[in-house]
């Protein structure tokens, strides 16, 4: 981790702090935080790695989504079911405008959003949320299992 935070130093120093390098400097703090399960710095330079390639190169869907999924993971960990909710709802969203309402990575989406709004104590959106899951497994995942295995 000091190896990284080091490189960070000389890279600010040579390219400055807005340039492209940076965001890759950054996320890989936030990854070294991750395999070290430090989530408080891992959210600290996932913010600094987004918010920097953001303002470079605008609102990329794909890094969004990432972006989205590894904060919601860290706030679960640090035991923040609001924040990691709201995240990982988010990037519900993304998967839903890039892939469809009834894509089946999707259904995870929402069985983790169900456990979390349990968690939260809002029954009534945790039932929303295995509903929309059942249906994609029903609609989506057992149709194509008859198809290819019947």
């Amino acid at each position: 981790f000091d190896y990284y935070l080091q490189a960070c130093e000389a890279f600010q120093a040579i390219y400055g702090e807005r340039n492209y390098r940076m965001a890759y400097i950054f996320d890989s703090l936030a990854r070294v935080c991750e395999a070290l399960n430090v989530d408080e710095k891992l959210i600290e330079y996932l913010f600094k790695a987004y918010d920097l390639n953001k303002s470079l190169f605008g609102d990329e869907l794909l890094k969004t989504l990432e972006f989205y999924r590894r904060l919601a993971a860290a706030y679960f960990n640090l035991g923040s079911d609001q924040e990691a909710y709201l995240y990982l709802n988010s990037a519900a969203e993304i998967v839903e405008e890039i892939d469809g309402e009834k894509h089946p990575s999707l259904k995870c989406y929402y069985e983790s959003l169900a456990s979390l709004s349990k968690n939260l104590g809002d029954e009534k959106k945790a039932e929303e949320h295995l509903q929309a899951a059942l249906l994609i497994e029903k609609e989506v995942l057992l149709v194509e299992h008859e198809k290819n295995f019947a």
